[in-house]
């Protein structure tokens, strides 16, 4: 297997209002997004904080850390990027949401973006796609990396139910 590394990159922040997560206040969340380094060259998961509409920028007044010079392509349904890099929809937070599926040989990596908020969350509710990435990861190490949280979640896929 090929090496396939995994650099995390703070591409700024949001604030999410006290109402849309039921806490007393604002709280203010971290957007993570991830170079991937693979046989074919590099990519960027960029985890949503692209280009927002003026409504969405006034809901949540993110702060953006601009990458110049890159070239963002969006994909459609399961789609193998090089050896080891594929992308696999995880339909939830949106219809079209992906994550990316990172396979090092001896073990798993799945950028989540946002498939679940946090990691302690990880697979509550179940949602049917994490059967998909159990079948992939078959039964090898997991780490599943999330776009507002740092920590990271590390088992086997699926999570117990």
């Amino acid at each position: 297997m090929t090496s396939i590394t995994v650099h995390r990159l703070d591409l700024g922040h949001f604030t999410r209002p006290a109402e849309e997560w039921g806490g007393p206040h604002a709280r203010v969340e971290p957007v993570f997004g991830y170079l991937v380094r693979h046989a074919r060259g590099a990519l960027l998961l960029d985890t949503g904080m692209g280009t927002g509409s003026p409504e969405t920028d006034a809901h949540y007044r993110p702060v953006r850390s601009l990458l110049p010079g890159v070239r963002y392509e969006e994909l459609d349904g399961e789609h193998e990027i090089a050896p080891g890099v594929l992308v696999v929809p995880t339909p939830g937070h949106t219809e079209g949401h992906r994550s990316l599926f990172l396979d090092h040989g001896d073990r798993v990596t799945v950028l989540a973006g946002q498939a679940y908020d946090f990691a302690a969350g990880f697979g509550t509710p179940y949602r049917p796609w994490l059967g998909r990435l159990a079948e992939l990861a078959a039964g090898r190490p997991a780490r599943v990396l999330f776009a507002h949280d740092h920590a990271v979640r590390e088992g086997v896929l699926p999570p117990p139910r």
